[in-house]
């Protein structure tokens, strides 16, 4: 069974290990971290590649998943 949703648009699935720096631009974006406990953001590859693997850990194990999901190109 694939968890993934994908238009030409947009591509929704779970996180996977290639996705470090998109991690690291979501970590690094205040508008998106503005609600976010302190500290839950890894601002490292390193950290971040972790915190990726804790991720799809949880769902390899429990059949838990956070998705992550990105705009893939924009309309005119």
């Amino acid at each position: 069974m694939s968890l993934t949703l994908e238009t030409t648009r947009l591509e929704i699935r779970p996180w996977l290990a290639k996705d470090v720096d998109h991690y690291l631009t979501l970590a690094n974006d205040v508008g998106y971290t503005a609600f976010s406990l302190a500290g839950q953001f890894a601002l490292t590859s390193t950290e971040a590649a972790e915190r990726i693997k804790d991720r799809t850990d949880l769902l390899n194990q429990k059949k838990l998943a956070s998705f992550y999901y990105f705009l893939k190109r924009r309309m005119n």
